[in-house]
């Protein structure tokens, strides 16, 4: 994803991530970053590394597919 954000080439990584986003949002059943607007999740997740927090309760085997990705 931060290769796109940079306004780098698209390759299969950016899959990757939003397919890791999309579990999370599946299983928690909200947003990552509510509060952010989308230039302000844009800017964290390129400049501050920002990945939203996996519930403790989250099956071991679906958080570490979230976390791999």
């Amino acid at each position: 994803m931060v290769q796109v954000l940079n306004g780098n080439p698209y390759n299969r990584k950016f899959d990757v991530y939003s397919f890791g986003i999309c579990l999370w949002e599946i299983y928690c059943c909200n947003m990552p970053c509510p509060d952010l607007s989308f230039s302000e999740v844009t800017s964290a997740v390129v400049r501050k590394n920002l990945r939203p927090d996996i519930p403790r309760c989250c099956p071991g085997s679906l958080s570490n597919v979230m976390k791999l990705c």
